[in-house]
Formats: C-alpha cells, structure tokens, sequence
C-alpha cells in the first residue's frame, strides 16, 4: 500500500512540475511577444518619420503626460522651499 502512495505521490509531483513549467514558458512567451510587439511599433513610426521627411513633411509626435511619467524614472522631489535636503542635487 504504502508503495502505491509512493508512485501516485511521484506522478503527481511530477504533474505539478511539468504544470509549472508550462506556466512559466507561457508567461516568458507572452512578455517576448508584447516585447516584440512594442518594438514592431516603434520600428513603423520610425519608418513613417523616415518616409514623411523624405517627402519634407514635418509630423509632431505628442506625448501624453501619462506616458511620460511611465517613461520616466522616479526621483525625489525637490524639497520646498527654505529647506535643504542633501540627497536633492539641483
């Protein structure tokens, strides 16, 4: 008896590692295919940007500020004024 739970434990270690792995391949592929996605975009508007100046047409790209901030990397504040702080270069 005790061999037979030992086997079905087995398998069903097995099982959850092998589900695990297909989780984790699955999770890699979707950020390699958004990846790719993203830069597939940036390729065209630098391609249209190439094909607009070609033809001497000037198009402005705003950003919104929400994308902005995405884009940007967090940093303190500047502190109020009157006070110094010593990690505030600026």
């Amino acid at each position: 008896m005790a061999k037979l739970i030992n086997e079905q434990d087995g398998e069903v270690k097995r099982m959850f590692t092998a589900s695990s792995i297909m989780l984790t391949v699955n999770e890699h592929s979707m950020q390699l295919n958004r990846a790719i996605d993203e830069r597939r975009r940036e390729y065209e508007i630098l391609i249209d940007a190439i094909m607009n100046t070609q033809k001497g047409v000037l198009k402005l790209k705003l950003n919104s500020v929400a994308l902005v901030r995405e884009r940007t990397i967090p940093t303190e504040r500047p502190p109020p004024v009157g006070e110094v702080s010593a990690n505030f270069c600026g």
